[in-house]
């Protein structure tokens, strides 16, 4: 089931929790999409979602602390199976049919794909230039703001992060972690996670966090937000107890950085 928004230059599909973005060992999102493209005149094999309350917990449109953050110009698409036609006949699977970002698998949230070649092109170079900012909303338990010490609104963590092994990554935050580098694989990447809190509350001892980061590594955000004692909430991975039906890390989008 796929929500989609779109501009002048992208359409955004809406990923559910606990699918692939792309092609590997298991069905993956963009399997569904070919699975749903219209064949011989007629409909869509699978129903699509128009209602991001379907998925959202909450409605992240109205929600006033999100709203600065959503492109005016992003509208519902009408005629979805002519979306998803357009991108499966244009683009090749190897292409990813121009996908432009990628979520873990227990990571819900949209995924944008350029409209033509240009687009495409542009999107990449900013990439590799740190120029896209992307957002996403994730919980934790406790009040993360007391990290906040000198009120600004929030703060970054920047400790280096690197692979564990094929299914986890590592922070470089101490000498512990730093002896675990000999264990690591690959390289060290320096990156770093803007957390700001949206809001605590305080009868479920939850914190509701716009995170946001310019170059995005593997498990990123889950492995810093663990890293400082603050694990996910439904990221068993990390120590942040066992999933949940309901997204943990909430993509909200990029913009362009000036």
């Amino acid at each position: 089931m796929f929500i989609v928004y779109e501009n002048k230059d992208y359409y955004l599909f809406w990923k559910p929790h606990g699918l692939p973005s792309t092609f590997g060992k298991e069905k993956c999102f963009l399997e569904y999409l070919v699975e749903s493209m219209p064949r011989n005149g007629g409909g869509t094999k699978y129903k699509v979602e128009t209602d991001s309350k379907a998925y959202a917990p909450i409605d992240l449109c109205t929600y006033k602390p999100f709203q600065k953050y959503f492109d005016p110009s992003l509208k519902p698409v009408k005629n979805v199976e002519e979306v998803i036609k357009h991108q499966i006949q244009a683009f090749s699977k190897d292409q990813e049919f121009w996908l432009l970002n990628r979520l873990d698998n227990d990571t819900a949230g949209f995924l944008y794909f350029a409209k033509d070649l240009p687009i495409f092109d542009q999107y990449r170079q900013l990439q590799a230039q740190n120029q896209i900012e992307k957002h996403y909303i994730a919980q934790v338990s406790w009040n993360i703001a007391t990290l906040d010490k000198g009120g600004v609104g929030g703060f970054v963590i920047d400790f280096p992060i690197m692979h564990r092994s094929s299914k986890r990554m590592i922070a470089l935050k101490d000498q512990k972690g730093r002896l675990a580098c000999r264990f690591g694989r690959g390289k060290e990447h320096q990156v770093q996670t803007f957390i700001q809190t949206l809001e605590y509350d305080k009868k479920s001892n939850i914190s509701t966090l716009l995170v946001k980061i310019h170059k995005w590594i593997r498990h990123q955000i889950r492995v810093h937000l663990a890293s400082i004692g603050f694990p996910v909430i439904g990221d068993p991975l990390y120590g942040g107890n066992e999933p949940n039906e309901h997204l943990h890390l909430w993509s909200v989008g990029f913009e362009m950085v000036k």
